[in-house]
């Protein structure tokens, strides 16, 4: 499966999740004995044991070391998975295209997959300690899921109805209803908000698309608002709906840790580009995670760690459409700093990071060696991380 962020430009490329695998290999970067042993790019193995299907990625990791993610099988079918010591185990569910999204420091995750029976997209809870499995009730349409899952067991994600609306949704523990979110706006397919990130303070965060409560009032020389393109919007919920600090027409937030540092990506028309961002809940403000990556034309922020560090990727346009992505680390302040490939540097590899942890010193998603994606662990990110040279062009 293929998760699409949203945060799509009205002028520019989409920034999107993906997913990858193969191999317990460990590159180590930098100079002879310039770092400790185990620093570098690792790249975990998949649930094909011969590497003849290679797909999969990690999306989100504990301080004890459990990663969570997807990988292949060995009839070439992506299932939920996760690692624990660097062996892969398949999570016990019959889906389709699955992966696991998120994990709590309890080992309990949310995952997410296609019910060929039913036709319909399914989210359930998982607990890793126990293999105990417990589906998440919908709202009666054909998808519902869950992205993130505090400690104390709260997920959140969103959902389609009956009549094919999409709702933000809240699931608690013992999860026999599906809550839906108060939202704003919406458009006239359907569409209007969902929720990307919680904490165990209970905030959660998301976007949503303008609507009828939050009215388009820009100016494009007389057309009429509903031919405008969908303009989006970083929303928290405490427990009604508001709006964030904003710098342009599209916003998304995508995680958010205890201190109520929310991060995801903001078109900053100042800057003429979509930035990694955060925002603060304390005060509703926008801040841009340093300077634009030279070579690069745009970025977002995806997972942030409960020490404020942030993962995400930036992406480089090409004139043919393809877009190359850049795994980036950033430890809270200053610039970003760009994630090496296995076997090359960051500028020559396409590759994305989704989960961050401070106390263990890395970034884990994806990157591409070998023509395979695989799913990959950065060791010591903060140490092999680079500020990209501002003379790149």
């Amino acid at each position: 499966m293929i998760i699409d962020l949203a945060p799509r430009r009205t002028m520019g490329a989409a920034l999107t999740f993906a997913l990858t695998v193969w191999g317990t290999t460990a590159i180590a970067t930098g100079p002879a004995n310039a770092l400790p042993p185990d620093c570098g790019v690792h790249l975990l193995p998949s649930l094909d044991p011969t590497g003849v299907h290679a797909f999969g990625g990690i999306l989100d990791l504990t301080e004890d070391g459990v990663y969570v993610g997807s990988a292949t099988d060995g009839s070439g079918v992506e299932r939920a998975a996760y690692w624990i010591g660097e062996v892969t185990h398949q999570v016990p569910v019959d889906l389709s295209g699955g992966e696991l999204l998120d994990v709590t420091e309890g080992h309990l995750s949310v995952g997410v997959g296609y019910d060929e029976e039913n036709d319909r997209v399914r989210g359930y809870v998982f607990d890793i300690d126990t293999a105990e499995l417990t589906w998440l009730p919908g709202i009666g349409g054909s998808y519902s899921s869950a992205r993130r899952i505090n400690e104390h067991g709260v997920a959140v994600g969103d959902g389609i109805s009956t009549n094919g609306t999409s709702h933000p949704l809240r699931w608690s523990p013992p999860y026999e209803t599906a809550e839906r979110l108060p939202k704003l706006g919406g458009t006239g397919d359907g569409w209007g908000a969902w929720a990307a990130g919680n904490n165990d303070r209970g905030d959660v965060v998301g976007s949503i698309i303008r609507g009828r409560l939050t009215p388009d009032k820009r100016d494009y020389g007389g057309v009429p608002a509903q031919f405008h393109a969908a303009e989006t919007h970083v929303v928290a919920w405490d427990p009604q709906p508001d709006l964030l600090g904003e710098a342009g027409l599209q916003s998304y937030a995508f995680d958010v840790n205890n201190d109520r540092r929310a991060v995801g990506a903001a078109d900053v028309e100042a800057l003429h580009r979509v930035m990694p961002v955060y925002w603060s809940l304390e005060d509703e403000r926008l801040h841009v995670m340093g300077s634009p990556v030279a070579g690069t034309d745009g970025g977002s922020a995806t997972g942030v760690s409960e020490g404020g560090w942030a993962a995400g990727l930036t992406e480089t346009y090409f004139d043919d459409g393809f877009v190359l992505k850049h795994a980036f680390f950033w430890t809270g302040s200053g610039d970003v700093r760009m994630l090496p490939g296995a076997d090359a540097g960051w500028e020559d590899t396409w590759s994305m990071a989704h989960g961050v942890s401070d106390v263990r010193d890395e970034a884990a998603g994806i990157s591409i060696t070998d023509f395979n994606p695989r799913p990959t662990v950065w060791r010591c990110a903060s140490l092999i991380g680079v500020v990209a040279d501002e003379n790149r062009s």
